[in-house]
């Protein structure tokens, strides 16, 4: 691994970090940061940024993934008027892919306002 891409797996982290704990470590400028953030993103990425804050504490082989599709999946049958059936659960590679993504986005705010 390069020096490249060891930084960016601590930006990643950091951010991964404070996007899940800023409102306990009650720090204002991530606070602002994480908010301008789920304020931008799509009603999809909400949805798993706030099941992500939700399962943070769990661990082991499907960590926070397990119980948070089953959720996304009763959450957008409610939003949608379908059925969680008809919604279907999400393969835990999806559920982290849009997870990854949103820290992507967090890292390069955080970026600009020299936070990481």
């Amino acid at each position: 691994m390069g020096e490249l891409d060891r930084r960016a797996e601590r930006e990643n982290e950091a951010a991964a970090y404070w996007l899940l704990y800023c409102y306990e470590k009650n720090d204002p400028d991530w606070i602002a940061l994480a908010e301008e953030v789920e304020a931008g993103l799509s009603v999809r990425d909400q949805i798993i940024l706030r099941l992500r804050r939700k399962y943070r504490h769990r661990r082991g082989p499907y960590g926070w993934t397990e119980p948070a599709a089953k959720e996304y999946a009763e959450e957008v049958a409610r939003l949608t008027g379908q059925t969680a059936a008809e919604v279907g659960t999400r393969h835990r590679n999806t559920l982290i892919s849009w997870w990854n993504r949103i820290v992507m986005y967090t890292v390069r705010e955080a970026i600009r306002r020299k936070l990481l």
